[in-house]
């Protein structure tokens, strides 16, 4: 009876041994998924940061960008001021130096003193390097050139022709040459004398340098440049290229898709 009682005792400490084992594997379980969660917010913590960080790169980068093509455009719109006002200015010359025919002046002095006065027109307008009056068929041309140079026949010149076969052409801007007075690239803006026959032009020739060396002074980036087109798109003067360019500016086609009117 004594051993019995020793064996049952015995089997009950034995049979709570299965109970013990069998709570190991569900603690192991439970431990992954507390794991996987944390992973899991962790993770979702991390996109939550890097998507905070992507949204507000890209709010950055667009409002850099915005920033950027306002002031370029505020560069672009004071550039096209400035070169309005300059050729305003050159006009205001034409129209007074056209005053100052000769022919319609009432004394000798008067006309000898043309040259003086057309240098004290242009003196106020640094892009004008020479201001004349010019009539082939009177052996007229009155320049502010030194004597030595000013008397080339200009009748070949575009600006001379137009003027000469549309009478009501107004202002002309010619295309960009090489002057045979100076030997540099210039361009012509020119007039008809008043009268109601044609006896000349006055003309007002341009100095490319300058606008270049003004245009050189600034810097738009590493992707953009500065130029002065005429309407059909030749370019006047380049911040970037120097010398004469006989072909339309490759930024026309932009300027007319932007609805621009590429006056020079």
């Amino acid at each position: 009876m004594g051993s019995t009682g020793s064996v049952e005792k015995s089997s009950d400490r034995t049979g709570a041994t299965p109970g013990l084992t069998g709570g190991a594997p569900r603690a192991d379980a439970q431990g992954r998924a507390l794991r996987t969660r944390l992973i899991l917010i962790v993770a979702a913590v991390c996109a939550a940061v890097w998507l905070s960080t992507l949204f507000d790169t890209v709010r950055d980068r667009e409002a850099t960008l915005a920033m950027a093509e306002r002031q370029h455009d505020n560069v672009a719109g004071a550039l096209a001021e400035q070169a309005a006002r300059s050729l305003q200015a050159t006009d205001l010359i034409l129209q007074q130096a056209a005053l100052l025919d000769p022919d319609t002046l009432s004394t000798s002095n008067a006309r000898a003193a043309v040259p003086d006065l057309l240098r004290r027109h242009m003196s106020g307008v640094p892009q004008v390097r020479n201001l004349f009056i010019f009539d082939p068929a009177r052996h007229l041309h009155l320049s502010t050139a030194p004597s030595s140079v000013a008397n080339s026949d200009l009748s070949d010149r575009s600006y001379y022709i137009v003027q000469r076969d549309r009478p009501d052409v107004g202002l002309y801007v010619s295309e960009p040459f090489i002057s045979r007075v100076t030997g540099e690239p210039t361009f012509v803006l020119s007039r008809r004398l008043p009268g109601p026959a044609f006896h000349g032009i006055v003309g007002a020739a341009v100095d490319v340098a300058y606008i270049r060396g003004l245009y050189r002074a600034l810097d738009p980036g590493s992707d953009s440049t500065i130029e002065l087109l005429r309407e059909d798109g030749l370019t006047l003067a380049s911040r970037d290229r120097g010398g004469v360019q006989n072909a339309p500016s490759a930024w026309q086609p932009a300027l007319h898709a932007l609805g621009g009117d590429a006056r020079g």
